[in-house]
């Protein structure tokens, strides 16, 4: 892509691109951005704004010019630039499964479905969605569990572990406007409208809240991990919503150690697997458990 003839083509497929989606999806965009082509002097790459997808109009005309614009792929691969992962299997009409937004990249479309493409990607994380419910059942939550790993934040929009469901992005999220009347609620990325969910706050909020504690936690066993290896502590920055609704809300938690939470999580097992093992109804079951006291602190 070095050579100026690569550049100049690159630029005008995008432009061709560009001016379709402009014609057929006019309607459908409130806010019409003005021009998205932008070159550094350092790199002169060009760059996509991202689309404003609005949940209640991802169906007839304007989801099919939504896919006449969209490159296929066989295979899509979710990273830390996607902000929604739609799924279509059960549209019908559509021959495609599965229709992937990017912040710097145009949308793409597969045949694949949403479980297969998310498998894959936690598989690259070497972290299975099934921890995600393994930590967020001793916290109080158990269905449609948001992947939270590092920094990164995906939340299914409804039960994940039986059939293919739509993942939004909170790590790309710096602000969120409700809208109570319509029961929606709006995603922001600095001052670019990315999505629009067709929710109401309390739901949304809920998520949100089950996101930042899971977050809230792993960043308290990273802390200390680094700390136990020499390194030096960073407290976070509030880049995203998940650090600004954590140092808002703050869980008022104490300081707890990574031994607390790794404790914790062993007397929740244990008492889950003698409730299994004697029986709920067992008269001893009460006094053993009694034997394995949880922390004298709640986590949710």
């Amino acid at each position: 892509m070095d050579h100026p003839f690569y550049k100049q083509q690159a630029h005008e497929y995008y432009l061709k691109c560009h001016n379709l989606f402009e014609k057929e999806l006019a309607a459908s965009l409130p806010t019409p951005y003005p021009s998205v082509v932008s070159e550094t002097s350092r790199n002169d790459y060009v760059y996509f704004e991202p689309l404003h997808i609005d949940q209640k109009k991802l169906t007839g005309p304007d989801l099919e010019s939504l896919l006449n614009v969209s490159f296929e792929s066989p295979s899509l691969f979710p990273d830390k630039n996607t902000y929604y992962i739609y799924d279509m299997s059960q549209l019908k009409e559509i021959p495609y499964n599965t229709l992937m937004f990017q912040l710097n990249e145009a949308p793409k479309k597969s045949m694949e479905t949403t479980t297969i493409i998310m498998n894959r990607y936690f598989e690259s994380r070497r972290v299975p969605y099934t921890l995600m419910n393994l930590m967020g059942e001793p916290l109080g939550y158990k269905q449609m569990l948001p992947y939270v790993f590092g920094d990164t934040c995906f939340v299914p929009e409804s039960g994940a572990t039986k059939k293919p469901a739509s993942w939004y992005a909170l790590h790309s999220v710096s602000e969120y406007v409700c809208h109570a009347k319509e029961k929606e609620v709006s995603l922001y990325s600095g001052h670019y409208p990315l999505l629009t969910l067709k929710t109401d706050k309390s739901s949304f909020e809920e998520q949100l809240n089950r996101s930042a504690h899971l977050y809230y936690i792993q960043s308290r066993l990273r802390i200390e991990y680094l700390q136990q290896h020499g390194s030096i502590k960073m407290e976070p920055k509030a880049e995203n919503l998940l650090d600004r609704f954590i140092n808002t809300r703050s869980y008022h938690m104490p300081n707890y150690t990574a031994f607390d939470l790794i404790f914790y999580f062993i007397v929740y097992c244990t008492h889950k697997n003698l409730t299994l093992i004697l029986g709920p109804d067992n008269p001893y079951l009460d006094e053993v458990k009694e034997r394995f006291k949880f922390p004298p602190f709640p986590l949710n």
